[in-house]
């Protein structure tokens, strides 16, 4: 098998194939976006004229029947007390079957009692409270919503499709020769009508396949849908829509995709807009059913003249590679070791024939330079291991040196503080004012200095003393440092609050020091404050530990932060806090022996939050 990692005819055939299979594929989609789009326009179009034509046609239709009724409502069969409800009956039929949409036809008297209806029905009923009667009883036509039958009901035949009836009322008031009121017309509009409209708009609307048109009322709730659609609730944006015809690409409560065009019902003349919206619905699937046939046509296309064009940049790429194939044969054999290896070289002055030529002085002076380099790395590794050995000796020679000299400056401070408290004890009454002072500034360097010798041995065990990694309870270690500083001087167990705090893997004592330090600058940068307050806690910060104390003392320039662990760095006075300033470098140093971090913020006059962070080790997080 031919690995195209390693062979320049696999690599320009796939390469051929590939970019012809990619045009193809970048072409299609380019085809299919620009068709889709195109055909989502005309569905949208279509669907939106559709929407259109069916509420106006609605309108339009609702106007005629109520022009029919108020007609209806001024023959002289109907007008009148006295009419024979025989008469008036026959009118209402004859009426009935002219538009079989009207499933009842009945006159009720001012009282709201019916006089005559077509077939009889509802004769002798009281509609008083029946919208239609009470919406003409001031003498207007009306054109109710739909709703579903009531009192009709019962008394009607079982529909063919099995929905219940459903009725618009159309009324018109009767007013006898003398102008007075004398009662109302009202017809039941057969909501079939409805449907009878979106069949004849849809027939000759081949291109609409799988399209489906719903009715919709102000709260959204379909009207006329299709049978298995009834109960479906209208997407919320068609709420946005404008009062203007128009479509867009809605996903539905089905999680698919449609086309969907809407258009509302205005109104004609003087029959007022019912507040219905005609909406129109096609699968966006099947809206660019073409536009997807023709990305498929366009890729298969593609994948043939991929693999013509694959075939043919194989053979080109042969014919090319073969010289370049004995060149590669050789140079594996000067990289196996192979030293009497002669490159071919290649007549003529085509690129192939300069690349041999090029490769063979290029493999000569990369043998030189090898010689060369070999023996420059032998002098390099020589240096370094020189130099790595004497910056070790440096290190310990220094330590040593720090290390001696704080330790040996203890006899003579010792010595000076001794003398100096013999000369108080004994000698203070032959020494004056000045005297003392003088005394007390002595006595005061001498523990200064102790104090400063105290804190570079401490330095000094930290950066040499190897850790000891233990399980370590932070918790337990931190309650001992508290009842040390406790003993030790002003701070009172009431000024600490201390959190939960994990077990890590440390060196316990190196951390007790860790612990001294900060809790020790907490207590003694919030001495000042009427109640001193300290919180120590820890938070997990992915595979860290992060331990804080947090003071309400004086705090620092945030600006300044960076020299707080530098040794002898002091943002206070002495004469304020004492201190040798050396304590938060120990601090660092111990921390990043431990492989941590160590942080620090504060705002001035706000307190102080010092932060380090330790791995978290084989212990629970």
């Amino acid at each position: 098998m031919i690995d195209p990692r390693r062979s320049l005819r696999a690599r320009m055939g796939i390469a051929f194939g590939g970019l012809a299979l990619v045009v193809s594929i970048l072409l299609g989609l380019l085809a299919g976006w620009l068709a889709s789009n195109a055909l989502e326009r005309e569905a949208g179009r279509a669907l939106t004229e559709l929407a259109d034509r069916m509420a106006v046609t609605m309108d339009r239709d609702l106007f005629e029947r109520s022009n029919e009724i108020r007609t209806l409502a001024t023959r002289e069969g109907l007008i009148g007390d006295q009419a024979p409800a025989m008469q008036q009956r026959a009118e209402l039929e004859s009426m009935q079957a002219r538009n079989r949409h009207y499933t009842w036809i009945g006159v009720a008297d001012p009282n709201g009692i019916v006089r005559a209806a077509t077939g009889g029905l509802l004769e002798g009923a009281d509609v008083s409270e029946r919208p239609w009667f009470r919406q003409s009883l001031g003498g207007q036509p009306f054109v109710g919503n739909v709703r579903d039958a009531a009192l009709l009901a019962p008394l009607l035949p079982v529909n063919e499709d099995g929905s219940t009836w459903r009725f618009v009322d159309v009324t018109a008031p009767l007013f006898d020769p003398d102008g007075r009121f004398s009662g109302v017309l009202g017809a039941y509009l057969s909501w079939h009508w409805a449907r009878e409209i979106e069949r004849t708009l849809l027939k000759p609307l081949q291109q609409l396949r799988e399209a489906e048109v719903f009715v919709v009322g102000a709260d959204r709730r379909a009207l006329l849908a299709p049978a298995n659609l009834v109960s479906l609730l209208m997407p919320q944006v068609l709420n946005d829509a404008t009062d203007q015809p128009g479509y867009r690409v809605i996903r539905w409560d089905d999680d698919k995709d449609y086309v969907t065009a809407h258009a509302r019902s205005e109104g004609i003349g003087d029959v007022s807009n019912p507040g219905w919206m005609v909406v129109v619905r096609q699968p966006l699937d099947v809206a660019n059913a073409y536009a997807t046939s023709m990305r498929y046509t366009l890729w298969l296309i593609g994948l043939v003249a991929g693999l013509l064009c694959m075939t043919l940049g194989w053979a080109v790429a042969d014919r090319l590679a073969r010289p370049m194939r004995n060149i590669a044969l050789a140079a594996d054999r000067l990289a196996e070791g192979e030293r009497d290896v002669v490159l071919p070289r290649l007549d003529g002055r085509d690129e192939i024939a300069q690349l041999s030529q090029s490769i063979g002085r290029l493999v000569k002076q990369l043998t030189e330079d090898e010689r060369a380099l070999l023996a420059l790395n032998q002098q390099l590794e020589t240096r370094v291991a020189e130099r790595t050995a004497d910056l070790e000796a440096r290190n310990r020679e220094l330590e040593s040196f720090s290390y001696s000299v704080s330790h040996d400056l203890r006899a003579p401070l010792r010595a000076i503080n001794g003398y100096a408290n013999i000369l108080r004890e004994d000698h203070a009454a032959l020494l004056d004012e000045h005297g003392q002072r003088l005394l007390r500034q002595i006595c005061d360097g001498a523990n200064t200095m102790s104090d400063l010798i105290d804190e570079l041995l401490n330095l000094s065990f930290a950066r040499i003393q190897p850790v000891d990694f233990q399980p370590v309870n932070m918790m337990a270690l931190v309650q001992e440092c508290v009842t040390q500083l406790c003993d030790a001087g002003p701070a009172r167990p009431e000024c600490f609050h201390v959190a939960a705090l994990p077990v890590v893997d440390g060196d316990g004592a190196l951390l007790r020091q860790v612990w001294l330090n900060l809790l020790g600058n907490a207590v003694k940068f919030s001495s000042s404050r009427a109640a001193p307050s300290v919180h120590v806690r820890c938070v997990r910060e992915g595979d860290e530990w992060v331990f804080e104390t947090e003071d309400n003392g004086e705090g620092f320039p945030p600006e300044q932060a960076h020299r707080l662990f530098e040794p002898f760095t002091r943002l206070h006075g002495r004469k304020d806090h004492p201190g040798c300033g050396i304590g938060l470098s120990i601090v660092r140093r111990i921390v990043e022996r431990h492989g941590g971090r160590v942080t620090a913020t504060s705002t001035p006059g706000q307190g102080a939050v010092f932060s380090f962070a330790l791995p978290c080790g084989n212990h629970p997080c």
